[in-house]
């Protein structure tokens, strides 16, 4: 329900955290979690922009570049995402999955600069299938991308330390699946 009302926010964002659990729940089972796990990661998956309620429709549906406040506001994001989340009792974990998914492997993420060795592998998952989905799907700034261009993208985000190669490779093994999650109406 939560996930639902932060995609109604725009347009340009419906269906995204339930794609992104779908890509997450993909990954997870193909990384060897077990089920109960892999179903958690995709709660989280569910919730990690639940902190963009904060974040005005005018900033998320902006069709150019964002400037120094705007993009200020859309950063923060994924630390009200945790400052909500970790207030729950029992969702300890699922906070910082969902929270971290813009923390990078390099440790230049946000909002805490967590580096990828202390980063939990579902949050890196989460990382994954949110910069995966996303780049498969119109937003207000450009349109969806082709598959072979996101995977271009997503190799120089290995490349540069955003996203973890052990989790890209599984994607790359799970490419039809992950695309099927990432795109189809269907994906809830």
């Amino acid at each position: 329900m939560f996930a639902t009302i932060v995609d109604a926010k725009s347009s340009f964002t419906a269906s995204h955290s339930h794609r992104v659990a779908a890509v997450a729940r993909v990954l997870a089972a193909a990384a060897g979690l077990d089920e109960d796990r892999a179903r958690l990661v995709g709660v989280a998956a569910l919730l990690h922009d639940i902190g963009k309620l904060r974040v005005p429709d005018a900033v998320l549906d902006k069709q150019g570049g964002l400037d120094v406040g705007e993009r200020c506001t859309m950063v923060r994001h994924a630390f009200d995402t945790w400052q909500i989340l970790s207030r729950i009792e029992g969702f300890e974990e699922i906070s910082k999955w969902a929270a971290f998914h813009h923390e990078c492997v390099d440790g230049c993420g946000h909002p805490f600069g967590i580096r990828g060795s202390e980063l939990a592998l579902e949050s890196r998952i989460v990382a994954v299938a949110d910069v995966f989905q996303a780049l498969r799907q119109d937003r207000p700034y450009r349109g969806r991308m082709a598959l072979e261009q996101t995977m271009s993208v997503i190799d120089g985000m290995v490349l540069t330390g955003k996203l973890d190669p052990g989790i890209v490779e599984i994607l790359k093994d799970e490419l039809d699946a992950c695309d099927e999650a990432a795109v189809s109406d269907g994906a809830c």
